[in-house]
């Protein structure tokens, strides 16, 4: 097993506001024997601004991992070759479910062992609200281990275009 490096940071959003991809990690070097894999991905939140028990509502807060833009942020697809790592966190902000318990008691997550990468990291955002006559503002919290990886460079070519969209309509 290689060294393991974290990635950690927050992002802030409402709670039905969809946030572009960030990019979170950028490789660029002539060096293309480096990889990093993604063992495993944890989002949580940080704090809400407004006081979220006075208002009753569910919400799923999606976040996924791509290697390029151009995906469709509202589909959890994993067909996409572009993404790669999905987490799905259900907040129930009824006056009975206090938001930290709940959104532990109900998160799902999922990452493809078989991805590798080479450049970029993008993190996407996807909120599903029942709607209200109100909004909630969100600082969420995130991280990411990743695997160093030593690889050749016949298979950093392959990930580089596994990672990327291909357009074939061209």
């Amino acid at each position: 097993m290689g060294r393991v490096h974290t990635l950690r940071g927050t992002i802030v959003s409402s709670d039905e506001v969809l946030l572009p991809p960030q990019l979170i990690f950028d490789y660029a070097s002539a060096d293309q024997t480096r990889a990093w894999k993604v063992i495993d991905i944890c989002f949580f939140p940080v704090s809400t601004k407004h006081n979220a028990l006075e208002r009753s509502s569910m919400s799923a807060h999606n976040f996924q991992l791509a290697t390029d833009l151009g995906f469709d942020q509202y589909r959890l697809d994993a067909s996409e070759n572009r993404t790669f790592a999905w987490e799905t966190i259900t907040l129930d902000n009824s006056p009975t479910a206090p938001v930290l318990v709940s959104a532990f008691a109900a998160r799902t997550d999922c990452v493809d062992p078989d991805h590798l990468i080479t450049d970029q990291l993008y993190l996407s955002y996807v909120p599903e609200t029942v709607a209200t006559e109100s909004t909630i503002d969100f600082e969420w919290s995130y991280m990411i281990r990743l695997e160093a990886m030593k690889i050749s460079t016949s298979e950093s070519i392959l990930q580089a275009i596994k990672g990327k969209g291909q357009d074939v309509s061209s």
